[in-house]
């Protein structure tokens, strides 16, 4: 897809009236956060966009609300398109901000530039919230009544929603899987695997089929935390009818010792760029 250039995106966080609604931070690529092709790695790209979700939602005072309670932000789903990835050393400039608020929750998007001021990505994720103490989630609107509402914007980082993956979206005939074990090491401050980790298990179950390096897409729906100790099998398989040239797109999911489902992904690796 073709990207806004830094200006024009800039222009039309003006000419939507969002200033007050739109972050930015800007990030560099440490040498340990690279792969072998001194490429950042997929996990690492998607945990500074979370950084630069929290310290955005730190920023805005509408938030103020959940300090010293039970509740906490969880990821739902994310779509990402990316152009290229960034390398060792280099700077990268997120751009993030809440596009939409429902009943169930936010959508939030960004757009990622790289040390040239070149777009490299874009993405639209949505979050709920979530009531710890009684594991239940939490109507947003309910924050905000008589409250400041947080801001939003009306830009769009993708054309599309979150893509959301249906439980019939890929039958497994074909699958290649590996098992693992949710390791303390993978641990979050909610004490459950961080969505981050999860495209660990993305990027290794794809690597089964020893395809492209490049992470051109990625569609996840996170169906089901995953706890320490848990047992869980990761199948992939290659999506034949839907390859182009250059690129290997494979669907995911990780089941566990219950066969219950803990995430669905879609995924697009290429060597093209």
């Amino acid at each position: 897809m073709l990207f806004l250039s830094e200006k024009d995106l800039l222009k039309k966080i003006e000419e939507s009236d969002s200033q007050n609604a739109v972050f930015y931070e800007d990030f560099k690529v440490r040498d340990s956060e690279c792969d072998p092709f001194l490429r950042v790695h997929s996990r690492v790209l998607f945990s500074l966009m979370q950084e630069a979700s929290a310290h955005h939602v730190n920023s805005m005072p509408a938030y103020d609300v959940l300090d010293n309670t039970s509740l906490n932000w969880i990821l739902n789903r994310m779509s990402i398109r990316l152009s290229h990835n960034p390398k060792v050393g280099d700077t990268v400039r997120i751009y993030t901000w809440q596009s939409n608020m429902n009943r169930l929750g936010f959508f939030r998007d960004y757009y990622l530039f790289d040390k040239e001021g070149r777009a490299f990505g874009a993405a639209r994720s949505f979050w709920t919230i979530l009531d710890f103490d009684v594991h239940e989630l939490i109507n947003p609107m309910m924050l905000f009544t008589g409250a400041l509402d947080p801001p939003m914007s009306k830009l769009r980082a993708l054309p599309i929603q979150p893509i959301r993956l249906r439980r019939d979206f890929a039958d497994f005939t074909d699958k290649k899987s590996y098992e693992t074990t949710v390791a303390y090491s993978n641990l979050d401050r909610n004490h459950h695997m961080n969505n981050t980790q999860y495209i660990d298990l993305c990027r290794n179950a794809a690597a089964l089929y020893e395809p492209g390096t490049n992470l051109a897409s990625l569609d996840i729906n996170y169906v089901a935390e995953l706890l320490l100790g848990e047992n869980i099998r990761v199948d992939v398989e290659k999506k034949e009818d839907e390859i182009k040239d250059g690129e290997d797109k494979f669907a995911i999911q990780a089941v566990n010792d219950a066969d219950a489902v803990s995430f669905r992904a879609l995924i697009t690796l290429t060597d093209s760029f």
